[in-house]
C-alpha cells in the first residue's frame, strides 16, 4: 500500500535541566518578534519546576510555564488562586 504510518503524537512532559537552553531559544525567538517577554537562562533554571515542554520525536516544539500566585482580594481577604500561563509552540 506504501502508506506511511502516522508519526507518534507530541508528548507533553516536565522540562529537565537539559531542556533549558532549548526553552530559552524558543521563548526568545518569540520575544525578538515582540510576542512575549525574553527569559534569561537564570530565570528559566530558577523556575524550571514550572515548565513543561512539548516533545515531538525528541525535538522540543513547545514550552509552557505555569506559575501559581496568590492574591488577597475583597474586604474579608479571600484568597484566590491565579495561574498565569506563558506558552509558545512552533509548527509541527
Amino acid at each position: 500500500d506504501g502508506a506511511e504510518a502516522d508519526p507518534a503524537p507530541p508528548i507533553l512532559r516536565r522540562a529537565t535541566v537539559g531542556d533549558v537552553p532549548h526553552i530559552q531559544s524558543l521563548v526568545n525567538s518569540y520575544a525578538a518578534k515582540g510576542e512575549m517577554l525574553p527569559r534569561s537562562l537564570n530565570e528559566i533554571y530558577e523556575n524550571l519546576r514550572d515548565y513543561f515542554i512539548l516533545d515531538h520525536g525528541g525535538r522540543l516544539v513547545g514550552a509552557v510555564a505555569c506559575h501559581v500566585s496568590w492574591s488577597f482580594l475583597g474586604v474579608q481577604h479571600h484568597i484566590y488562586n491565579v495561574m498565569s500561563i506563558s506558552a509558545c509552540v512552533i509548527a509541527l
